[in-house]
């Protein structure tokens, strides 16, 4: 039987918590201005797919072999978020963060595809998967109708008031000085300075494949070495002994 799935890395921590609160606000600028998105995902940055295999069993060997053969060239592999742009395509127009990868993960992607498509183990519906150059990113919201200039005020929305630096505030805001908070939007807003945009250090932590309705089958991580079942995947007990080897690699590298 035919099984549809995605490969993808789901965003954790700072990260994840950035495009949770960009996402928020999102949405409720397009509610505001009465347009409505595609259907929510959770943050992620596909690696692989959409696909469809005739032998998931063997796609799940392709993957933890390619895991495993990448993680003992380089035992970490690391990338970073650098804020968000957009997509402004035909059809559709997505505003999304940016991924920077590092030569690791171009390299671990690639190989990746390579290996489930050879012999013809997947079919991949997606038109990057056979090429090497490849966008990584992480989608914070979708529209399939929208006009161009509702997208561009819901962008230059984002633009304005979600940067990075925005959210390290709004994080802080019981934290800093009153002083701080208008030095802040004074240089942003009324003088209209650039303010240094930073990024987010990430890792390459996990590989997760998910099937019907996207929920998780099976997940790899590359840190224990370790294929874990769904329900391992989503338990905090698991989570946290990455985490702790995670540290101690770090440590060492």
């Amino acid at each position: 039987m035919a099984t549809s799935f995605y490969i993808e890395y789901r965003l954790r921590g700072y990260a994840r918590k950035y495009e949770d609160w960009v996402k928020k606000r999102a949405y409720d600028k397009a509610t505001d201005l009465k347009v409505s998105p595609s259907n929510e995902q959770l943050p992620h940055i596909t690696l692989y797919g959409p696909a469809i295999t005739e032998n998931i069993s063997k796609v799940k060997s392709e993957l933890v072999g390619t895991c495993e053969i990448c993680t003992k060239k380089y035992p970490l592999i690391p990338f970073s978020i650098n804020g968000f742009s957009r997509f402004d395509n035909k059809n559709r127009k997505v505003i999304y963060l940016e991924v920077n990868p590092s030569r690791t993960l171009k390299q671990f992607r690639w190989e990746l595809s390579l290996n489930l498509r050879k012999r013809h183990l997947s079919d991949t519906k997606s038109v990057f998967d056979d090429k090497e150059q490849f966008e990584f990113h992480s989608t914070i919201i979708i529209f399939d109708y929208i006009s161009n200039n509702k997208f561009d005020e819901l962008y230059d929305y984002l633009d304005l008031h979600c940067r990075l630096n925005d959210y390290d505030h709004y994080r802080k805001q019981h934290e800093i000085s009153l002083l701080s908070k208008l030095k802040h939007y004074l240089k942003k807003h009324v003088l209209q300075q650039k303010v240094e945009e930073r990024s987010i250090s990430q890792y390459l932590l996990r590989v997760t494949a998910l099937g019907k309705s996207k929920k998780i089958m099976f997940e790899h991580d590359l840190i224990l070495h370790k294929t874990l079942n769904r329900w391992q995947a989503l338990s905090r007990y698991w989570w946290l002994k990455t985490i702790r080897q995670f540290r101690e690699l770090l440590g060492q590298t």
